[in-house]
């Protein structure tokens, strides 16, 4: 995975977090085929970085369809 994709997806968490006007509005994010969890790390962070308070009421799910790959992304 790019990081231009990852950028790509922060631009556009970023464009929802800012439509979420609800002080207490979670946000769930699902990504399907996240192997070593990268891209997780890089959007976590971010929201972490520039939109704290969101951060806080983001749960991320991880769809790991391999076997192999399931419990590598830490």
């Amino acid at each position: 995975m790019g990081s231009l994709f990852g950028e790509l997806a922060r631009i556009s968490i970023r464009r929802l977090a800012e439509q979420m006007r609800a002080p207490d509005a979670g946000l769930r994010i699902v990504e399907a085929g996240a192997h070593d969890g990268k891209l997780a790390r890089n959007v976590l962070a971010w929201l972490r970085d520039h939109r704290r308070e969101l951060s806080q009421r983001v749960e991320y799910c991880i769809v790991e369809p391999s076997e192999m790959r399931q419990g590598l992304a830490t």
